[in-house]
């Protein structure tokens, strides 16, 4: 496992108070760990099963792992006054490159804009509700311009708060569609830009529908392997979790279809 050797500095943007840090293998990550505003390993787990998710199904996100910071040096940096708990964290390798606020010249120029449509269907799937309303949540790398798939802390629909009744609630059929992704401005200006370059693809959720459809239970059971007993997440948690994947997988014929009604494919 990976330690947390040194801490770089906080980062701009993020509630959940990510720090820049080099770890043990002398690279630099974005880390998330339990302190005074996360106080539950409810959003590490959520960041760690959306990455494992979005690396299953080939969505462009940065590496990720589960780290350890020592209590050694959350008592020398300024972790302390953030009140840092030592222990297992989240990391994801640092890119360098800035967050914007979606407009239309920004959509025009983002060098990977066929992975829109990829992006709208696992957001659906896993109930991202902020990612919308964040300018934080859009990411672009300095090199290319490249939209890049960050911080997955309030999937679930209610972010930190979920349990087993929250999620056995959502398994709806059809399968809901939050009012942020349906209605949101960001994603329907970076449809547009999508349409603009793409114009005579007509369903474009297919290929990403092709690749969730060909993960089997045991590849997708690995979103829930070796989560940290110290994230305080119960074992019908990560199963309530992993069953409202599936559920969401099972009619994703449904959410396909609300959502090219929703986006006018």
């Amino acid at each position: 496992m990976l330690k947390v050797t040194a801490i770089e500095e906080k980062m701009g943007v993020g509630s959940t108070l990510p720090f820049r840090v080099t770890c043990s293998d002398s690279k630099q990550y974005i880390m998330k760990g339990i302190n005074a505003s996360v106080p539950t390993g409810k959003a590490l787990f959520n960041e760690n099963f959306a990455a494992r998710f979005a690396g299953l199904v080939k969505l462009h996100t940065p590496f990720s792992t589960i780290g350890e910071l020592s209590k050694e040096l959350i008592d020398k940096t300024e972790l302390k006054k953030y009140d840092f708990e030592s222990g297992p964290c989240f990391l994801s390798t640092y890119l360098e490159g800035t967050s914007l606020r979606i407009n239309r010249v920004v959509a025009k120029h983002i060098s990977n804009i066929e992975i829109i449509p990829d992006l709208i269907l696992f957001d659906t799937i896993l109930m991202n509700s902020d990612r919308d309303g964040n300018e934080g949540n859009w990411f672009f790398t300095k090199e290319d311009n490249k939209l890049v798939v960050i911080d997955h802390t309030n999937i679930f629909r209610v972010a930190q708060i979920w349990d087993v009744n929250t999620l056995t609630q959502d398994k709806t059929i059809p399968p809901l569609v939050l009012d942020e992704i349906k209605y949101g401005d960001n994603y329907h200006t970076l449809v547009q830009a999508y349409k603009y370059k793409y114009p005579r693809v007509h369903h474009p959720f297919s290929p990403m529908k092709r690749r969730i459809n060909s993960l089997s239970i045991e590849k997708l059971k690995t979103c829930i392997d070796n989560i940290p007993i110290q994230w305080g997440i119960s074992e019908d948690e990560k199963d309530a979790a992993l069953d409202f994947v599936c559920f969401q997988i099972d009619h994703i014929d449904d959410i396909i279809q609300e959502l090219e009604k929703d986006f006018k494919f």
